[in-house]
């Protein structure tokens, strides 16, 4: 399968990162396993302060630290971490008031609609916004 260019959701590199089942079998997970370190699977650095703060509300528990398991996660991965913009940030704004009022998933998908590649989530809400929006999804 010739690797193609994907924008992770938070949750999916954490997934993907823990070798947790939700991904057994799926094409994203084929995707993920037939990329290289050649920039093909993106990470905005909101994902990696998303792991932060499920981990300071106790959502979210990470062995040793959140700190150590990032930095080893982004090892493992090979993700390329791609950086807030301005136009990330503007573009998010504009998207419908009854879309997420999270933040993280409105600069993720305004992000990975800017970076032209198709947004790996398991999250219906993203899912029905983006096949309504023609912005590329791959459903987990």
């Amino acid at each position: 399968m010739k690797a193609e260019k994907v924008f992770l959701d938070t949750h999916v590199w954490i997934w993907w990162a823990t070798g947790d089942d939700r991904l057994k079998g799926t094409r994203a997970l084929r995707i993920l396993e037939s990329s290289s370190p050649t920039d093909q699977v993106l990470l905005s650095i909101i994902s990696i302060w998303e792991v932060g703060m499920l981990c300071a509300k106790n959502r979210l528990v990470l062995d040793p630290t959140p700190h150590q398991w990032v930095e080893r996660a982004l090892l493992e991965t090979s993700v390329r971490i791609v950086p807030l913009s301005v136009r990330s940030a503007l573009e998010s704004t504009g998207l419908p008031a009854g879309f997420h009022g999270d933040p993280a998933d409105r600069i993720l998908v305004a992000t990975a609609h800017i970076e032209g590649a198709p947004l790996v989530t398991a999250d219906n809400q993203i899912i029905r916004y983006c096949a309504h929006n023609h912005i590329p999804v791959i459903k987990v």
